[in-house]
């Protein structure tokens, strides 16, 4: 599956602006749709003004209407979209490069990026739409003047201010459900923390020790605070994403399955179905001739 960057985009003519990191368009008719379905590589916030837009994310269908905004996370796979014919969106897709570690690393946005990956389509207030709206126009508005001094640290600072206001949607709902009302002690921030790691590295990062020194906690601390976090091991979840991971190559790629054992760090073809199975029930190969 072709992974979608803000690059793929730069053929397009509808476009309102686009520096390489960060892009914005309010006319989505022409994005490109790929018949396996899109991997994103950059964060995506689609803004509902009018009409309806139904989107497929990993399987899962979600409607997003009038107040509504789509926040997706990098890594998110796409399988289709479908939009009314009255549609009027803010596109806006960002790289995470300007960001600065601070707020990347933050308690706050590893957890919202946790709850966005459950909850992508979010409510949002009058007033925050009004805010956002705002921001978005001001980047038009910026278009062509690259060659002014510190334009790109005034596109960086646009960025965060984007950034925060989508924060501040987000913890609001957070503070709302149950899965974000659970998440406010160290438990639970070390559990999001974990999660993040094991997603950024695509089912590979599959020893505890390993994972625990990356915390800088140890494994017998980080299997505790992911038990009271979630109820489950540590190792369930270090099991779910990596076969959530070969199933996305199972199902998006004609990648051979020796060659997905390889790219998967198994040590061996019979070690990787053997655990395949244990997980799915069937094996590789049963797996994809049942898709």
């Amino acid at each position: 599956m072709k992974k979608i960057s803000i690059k793929d985009f730069s053929a397009l003519e509808n476009i309102d602006y686009n520096n390489g990191e960060i892009l914005i368009m309010s006319d989505i008719s022409e994005l490109p749709r790929k018949e396996n379905g899109m991997l994103l590589d950059m964060v995506t916030v689609v803004i509902c003004q009018k009409g309806q837009i139904s989107v497929n994310i990993e399987g899962k269908l979600h409607l997003i209407g009038a107040s509504n905004v789509l926040i997706l996370a990098p890594n998110t796979i796409i399988e289709s979209y479908l939009a009314s014919d009255d549609l009027e969106v803010t596109l806006l897709c960002f790289s995470l490069k300007p960001l600065d570690n601070n707020l990347m690393l933050s308690k706050s946005m590893i957890q919202s990026r946790f709850f966005c990956k459950q909850h992508p389509v979010l409510e949002i207030t009058d007033q925050y739409a009004d805010e956002m709206y705002l921001l978005h126009s001001v980047i038009p508005v910026l278009k062509g003047k690259e060659h002014k001094r510190y334009h790109k640290e005034v596109m960086e600072s646009l960025l965060r201010c984007l950034a925060y206001v989508y924060l501040s949607i987000v913890e609001e709902e957070m503070e709302k459900s149950d899965s974000g009302g659970t998440m406010a002690d160290r438990h639970d921030f070390i559990f999001s923390h974990f999660l993040e790691l094991l997603e950024q590295n695509g089912g590979k990062l599959r020893k505890i020790n390993v994972i625990a020194d990356k915390l800088n906690i140890s494994p017998k601390y980080l299997s505790s605070c992911v038990k009271k976090a979630s109820g489950k091991s540590a190792q369930y979840w270090v099991h779910l994403t990596t076969t959530k991971a070969i199933i996305q190559k199972l199902k998006y790629t004609d990648k051979s399955i020796k060659e997905i054992s390889f790219e998967m760090d198994f040590p061996d073809l019979s070690f990787f179905g053997k655990f395949f199975k244990s997980q799915t029930g069937m094996s590789p190969k049963e797996y994809r001739e049942n898709m």
